[in-house]
């Protein structure tokens, strides 16, 4: 091992997305740390390719077909062989099937993998199979919350002593210079005047269950005139959720606004946050969500409750109960302090809890423990 610790993140792509963006933020605090980060992603268009070298990372992709591909395989472990890594740091589950075999294949030290997500398909046959076998290989598994380590512990034949939570770090370079025109100009894109205006962003798949949110909306019309809802993001429930809205008679009042960049005007620009997912490993929207000091109300499930203080920085509500979503909208929307005093709590929470820094230095941490325990 050189002075320089050598590390290469084995993710299944790097196209825009939650656990993407967490290792973009982790990489550009550990390569300011002097550790040599490499980014070798399996799949996809790298949307975010350029964002990782601009963090002071080499950037490959390697490419694969199938779940199942040995030239793609042989790729990877011809590339770790040739580098000499000291560490092979795996996400997603492509990632961590791929990565964990093909450092073994090469000889690599150590192995770590991030848990992002508690997906269902852990569970199923043969994902269950191949997965636990990942694990098996892995020296460290590093979930991104309390409810992933327990949900990973109770359907996987893992140790507890080789598993640490290290919660998701969120920058808030992005929201801090944002300005107020900006945001104005945002909010006319949606709604005139003052009016109130409720926004969501995310996949538009069934895991977000927004089916349930415009529901909840037809509710919260009746309550508060005027009030519009922006749905931002796009995904294979698309279709089907703006049929919904015009069978619900509230097309009119409902936008959807497709996929966009601008996230950090959207978030000040909203009233109020709002999203009933099913379930959520983390939920970094959330953070987005109180880095503008706008309140929050979401699911009362796996992660949610970790991020999201109940009754102080957001309201949560049974996951399918549109009358309970419909009820903590409105009531966001009609107490203005309320809604303020659960905004400022919620980014007071992310500068205590969220910080970036604090993710960086426990990864930093948790490398050097296992590199030390393997030069004995």
């Amino acid at each position: 091992m050189t002075d320089t610790p050598s590390v290469l993140h084995v993710i299944s792509g790097i196209d825009v997305g939650g656990a993407e963006n967490h290792l973009l933020m982790l990489l550009d605090g550990l390569a300011s740390r002097e550790f040599d980060v490499t980014v070798a992603y399996l799949k996809g268009d790298g949307e975010l390719a350029d964002d990782f070298r601009e963090a002071g990372c080499s950037v490959e992709r390697i490419g694969i077909r199938s779940d199942l591909d040995p030239l793609g395989l042989g790729r990877l472990v011809a590339k770790i062989a040739r580098n000499d890594y000291d560490i092979v740091h795996t996400h997603l589950f492509h990632g961590d099937v791929y990565g964990a075999t093909a450092a073994t294949v090469a000889g690599v030290p150590a192995i770590v993998s991030s848990k992002h997500n508690d997906p269902p398909y852990w569970q199923d046959q043969p994902h269950k199979l191949v997965h636990d076998l990942s694990l098996s290989r892995t020296d460290r598994i590093l979930p991104i919350s309390e409810h992933v380590r327990d949900y990973l512990l109770e359907t996987s034949n893992v140790s507890p002593d080789r598993v640490q939570t290290v919660r998701y770090g969120f920058s808030l370079k992005d929201f801090e210079d944002v300005s107020e025109s900006d945001v104005q100009s945002v909010r006319r894109e949606f709604v005139d005047d003052n009016k109130p205006l409720v926004g969501t962003v995310a996949r538009l798949t069934e895991q977000k269950n927004l089916e349930t949110l415009l529901r909840a909306f037809e509710q919260v019309r009746d309550r508060v005139p005027g009030a519009h809802l922006a749905i931002v993001g796009r995904g294979e429930e698309e279709d089907r959720l703006i049929r919904l809205a015009d069978t619900l008679g509230i097309a009119d009042a409902v936008t959807f606004a497709g996929f966009r960049t601008d996230i950090p005007e959207l978030m000040h620009a909203f009233d109020v946050f709002a999203l009933p997912s099913r379930w959520e490993g983390f939920g970094v929207v959330f953070l987005e969500a109180m880095a503008a000091q706008t309140p929050v109300v979401a699911s009362e499930v796996s992660a949610i409750p970790e991020v999201v203080a109940d009754g102080k920085t957001g309201l949560l509500c049974p996951p399918t109960d549109e009358t309970q979503f419909a009820d903590a909208i409105s009531t966001l929307l009609e107490d203005r302090e309320l809604a303020e005093s659960m905004g400022e709590a919620g980014r007071e929470r992310l500068d205590r809890k969220f910080t970036v820094d604090r993710m960086v230095e426990e990864v930093a941490t948790i490398y050097q423990e296992i590199l030390s325990t393997k030069s004995r």
